[in-house]
């Protein structure tokens, strides 16, 4: 019996794993799966299947979904395409996967007498389990390709560490419907096709090598790099890299099928964007507050940083970086492969401007890698068998400590303890190992952002007295030379601004964020004295204040008695105010806008335009 449990450790591990994720996932579910960003993945089936408009021509179905089911505070999920159409911002690939557990949703939605438009409990609770079957499925894969390098025993301490010592185990057990966990379970995959390929040379393992990265990429287009593995497999100098393209050639048919599979993933998504764009590859991250540095990648916050830094979170991965070296000495052909993958993923990664990637426990970003370094991992801990007891003894408390560490920090994630971004240094050594924590001790967080629109300061301490930006009360005649200025009437002085069709804008304040301030947030509070001249029941004058990146407008904020449920009064002067936070800026150069746009045909006076800056006390 024990020689029995011996030999088959990792297949128990592996049991004991699918069972503690099957286990915490059904205790804790999560309230509403189908929600933010996988809501606009999931989006296309419903869309496509129930209300067949995958155009999105009329979109009362979608706010109808949002408002009985709160899936997001707003509709950000889709962006308007230079034709017109409504083109959802992510690719299609999770939508594929999620296909299946949808129409079994549909399903058991019109057998139970369940609302059956995509998103009542039967979608729910499919998806969720759906998306648990591909988490046990990655395991197993995972399980597969290590046991092609270590022993049974090794597997099952990699397959631990991986599931319980990392933030794998929070995207798993809690946000199973994104893209990483998936991702992950198709990495697994990706390795064992990879393995199996190299030592048949078979057709089949081809297709389904490349239709597998194709997906993979569906999902996240970055992870294109996924080809990067079965590409540089076996390649350690150049003699390899010649025998490699000759292994190609040779296999030219092969190579060729897996190919067309990896061209055969992106078919539905070429066909969607070309429907509604009328290109077949459009770029749908259209906001210009968020994209690419690719030269200033925040590697360092990527992997040191108190808000998500992967080795701060996740700490058990610095064993797997360490293991490059072992890798290296033990097993060159795969070393290579491994590297470039490793290295130009984290590249790719942290050039993002919005580096943390929104809320989650650690570094989400990194997840599906782990299936990749799981293998760099097992060559670190296969070092540490062979040394005395001792050594061994100290690697496994440490290993221990942080699983336990993960675990826990997972915990405090749940109870509201650790934030999902907000995370500061000073906030994080507060809380440590705490299972309490002080609210005033919330200070020590990053600034909170609103996720709708709608935002008013109401701080009443942490924030220095209003600094003011700019006053115009229009009384300097040499700097309101080129506008029309009245002398009729005025809020305060004798001269006032005529906005009309011949003037639709106000003089603008412009600022780089760095003159602005050093800090990580500021508020802006804008206001103005209207006086309408003419009738104002349509189009009524907007208070601007946005940031601009390269000339492009985003966190593009207005205020208006519209938008403010506010009924500007005819013959007497109303105050137009707003408050604006901030947004995480792409650049420091990026500027800082505020302004008075008047959109109707009369006339408007206006008069002692305030700006005021609010910065935090530290």
């Amino acid at each position: 019996m024990t020689l029995a449990f011996r030999s088959n450790c990792s297949w128990f591990t592996f049991i004991a794993l699918s069972l503690i994720l099957i286990g915490v996932a059904v205790a804790l579910p999560p309230l509403n799966i189908l929600s933010w960003d996988v809501f606009g993945h999931y989006l296309y089936l419903p869309a496509l299947f129930i209300y067949n408009d995958l155009g999105l021509k009329e979109t009362g179905f979608v706010q109808e979904i949002l408002a009985n089911y709160h899936n997001s505070a707003s509709f950000y999920q889709v962006v308007v395409s230079p034709t017109g159409n409504m083109v959802i911002k992510y690719t299609s690939g999770l939508a594929i996967l999620y296909l299946p557990f949808f129409v079994i949703g549909h399903i058991l939605a019109l057998t139970l007498g369940f609302p059956a438009d995509g998103f009542s409990l039967p979608y729910q609770y499919s998806v969720f389990v759906g998306c648990l079957v591909f988490s046990i499925t990655g395991l197993y894969f995972l399980r597969k390709v290590l046991l092609e390098f270590f022993d049974d025993k090794i597997v099952a301490i990699i397959l631990i560490i991986i599931f319980l010592g990392t933030n794998y185990f929070s995207e798993s057990v809690f946000k199973g419907a994104m893209s990483h966990n998936l991702l992950f379970s198709l990495y697994a995959i990706i390795l064992w096709l990879t393995i199996r390929w190299h030592k048949t040379f078979r057709t089949r393992e081809a297709i389904l090598l490349g239709l597998t990265c194709g997906l993979a990429s569906m999902i996240r287009p970055t992870d294109i790099v996924s080809l990067l593995i079965p590409v540089f497999w076996g390649v350690k100098d150049w003699k390899s890299l010649i025998s490699k393209a000759g292994l190609f050639i040779r296999n030219c048919k092969g190579l060729g099928l897996a190919g067309a599979g990896f061209l055969l993933a992106w078919v539905p998504q070429l066909i969607y964007w070309k429907f509604l764009t009328g290109k077949f590859l459009f770029y749908s991250y259209d906001n210009p507050g968020e994209g690419f540095e690719f030269l200033r990648p925040y590697l360092l916050q990527e992997l040191f940083s108190f808000r998500k830094g992967l080795f701060i979170y996740t700490p058990i991965m610095i064993f797997a970086i360490a293991g490059f070296y072992f890798l290296f000495r033990k097993n060159l052909d795969i070393f290579l492969s491994l590297a470039i993958y490793f290295i130009l993923n984290l590249y790719l990664v942290s050039s993002w401007s919005c580096w943390w990637y929104a809320e989650s426990f650690g570094q989400r970003a990194l997840v599906q890698s782990y299936a990749v370094m799981s293998v760099v991992l097992g060559y670190f801990v296969s070092f540490i068998k062979g040394k005395a007891i001792s050594i061994r003894i100290l690697f496994a408390l440490i290993f221990i400590f942080f699983i336990i560490l993960n675990l826990f920090q997972n915990w405090q994630l749940n109870h509201g303890i650790i934030h999902g971004s907000r995370m500061t240094k000073a906030y994080y050594q507060s809380v440590f190992f705490k299972t309490k924590v002080d609210p005033e001790l919330k200070q020590l967080l990053l600034v909170e952002r609103p996720t709708s629109n709608n935002e008013y300061f109401t701080a009443e301490s942490g924030y220095l007295p209003p600094k003011q930006l700019l006053f115009q009360d229009f009384e300097d005649a040499g700097a309101t030379s080129q506008l029309k200025i009245t002398d009729s009437l005025a809020y305060s002085g004798k001269h006032a601004l005529v906005m009309s069709p011949l003037q639709r804008f106000s003089p603008g304040y412009h600022i780089p964020y760095d003159d602005l301030t050093r800090k990580d947030h500021a508020w802006i509070r804008a206001r103005a004295w209207i006086f309408p001249v003419s009738d104002l029941k349509d189009d009524l004058p907007l208070l601007v204040v946005t940031f601009s990146h390269n000339e492009k407008y985003y966190k593009y904020r207005t205020a208006s008695f519209e938008n403010r449920h506010l009924e500007i009064i005819p013959n007497r002067w109303n105050l137009l105010t707003v408050d604006y936070l901030t947004p995480e800026v792409r650049s420091v150069k990026d500027v800082l806008s505020v302004y008075l746009w008047f959109r109707g045909p009369g006339k408007v006076l206006v008069d002692d335009i305030n700006i005021e800056l609010i910065e935090p006390e530290k």
